[in-house]
């Protein structure tokens, strides 16, 4: 991969958000471009054109798969028509092709248990997501810190600069 790509603000927004909006990869996207992965994450730091595109791609191939996730998720069923072609002959004897519905089978698909749970966990992740729980008895003046939930670490390093209770 060539590193030394010049950028184009005309052309490799369009293609990010493109190739985004068709599934592929950051690492897809850069053997597509020719860039090397870092080329590409500096790109989406420094230019917010490329960042805003790759986000806009995403998000429309999300939302097109999203309805997809919700049918499989709750079940749903829908009708197969099978055809076949028919030959008749008119008064005249010529010979006349037409296609005729042969059956229509209902078929039902139940509910994906695993659709369910991805959607569930994704969408209402508070309610949802699966967590693992350890219970730990720990004395305070042991010198291990347990971290529990989610915590930057900003808020980490202030917490180990207040003063300790006695």
């Amino acid at each position: 991969m060539n590193n030394a790509i010049k950028y184009k603000s005309k052309y490799h927004p369009a293609k990010i958000e493109e190739f985004a909006r068709s599934g592929y990869t950051v690492r897809q996207i850069c053997k597509k471009l020719n860039i090397s992965p870092e080329t590409f994450y500096k790109w989406k730091r420094e230019k917010v054109d490329v960042s805003d595109a790759f986000e806009r791609g995403r998000k429309v191939l999300s939302d097109s798969l999203v309805p997809h996730l919700r049918k499989r998720a709750k079940g749903f069923s829908y009708t197969k028509t099978t055809k076949e072609m028919q030959f008749t002959k008119d008064e005249e004897g010529n010979e006349t092709r037409e296609m005729v519905i042969v059956k229509k089978v209902k078929k039902q698909y139940p509910p994906d248990v695993s659709a369910l749970k991805f959607f569930l966990n994704n969408r209402l992740p508070d309610e949802w997501q699966e967590r693992s729980t350890i219970e730990h008895d720990v004395p305070e003046d042991s010198g291990i810190i347990i971290l529990s939930g989610k915590i930057s670490v900003d808020e980490w390093q202030k917490k180990q600069q207040q003063p300790k209770k006695q």
